[in-house]
């Protein structure tokens, strides 16, 4: 669509996590249902990794439409959840609003090395 905005970024796991200030700091920025699903995996950071990925990447996209993001919104404020099927969605918090959320589609991937993200607004 005309109006549809979109971003995709890869990068090595490693990078990004060091970037968010290393593995503990990257941990605690999480809202705690998302850190409850990364600690239960044998190895969150990969997972962590795509998430905060994706965290910039809907800041990125929603910052391109005016009026689409609060003032001062931060990646703090963008939660990653589960739709019923397992699916990455956009959580409802105070800087995303469920009709916003409902207009962002999100697909992160990683594995031991790597973590992408794709995320495409309405």
């Amino acid at each position: 669509a005309a109006s549809e905005r979109r971003a995709f970024r890869a990068e090595p796991v490693d990078a990004v996590i060091d970037r968010f200030g290393g593995r503990q700091v990257a941990l605690g920025s999480f809202a705690p249902s998302e850190r409850a699903l990364l600690v239960a995996r044998r190895d969150p950071h990969p997972g962590m990794a795509a998430r905060l990925l994706a965290r910039e990447l809907v800041i990125e996209v929603l910052s391109a439409v005016p009026g689409a993001l609060p003032q001062g919104v931060v990646l703090s404020d963008v939660e990653i959840v589960a739709d019923p099927d397992g699916r990455p969605v956009l959580g409802v918090t105070a800087g995303v609003t469920e009709a916003l959320a409902r207009s962002v589609h999100l697909s992160i991937t990683h594995d031991a090395a790597m973590a992408a993200a794709w995320v495409v607004m309405d």
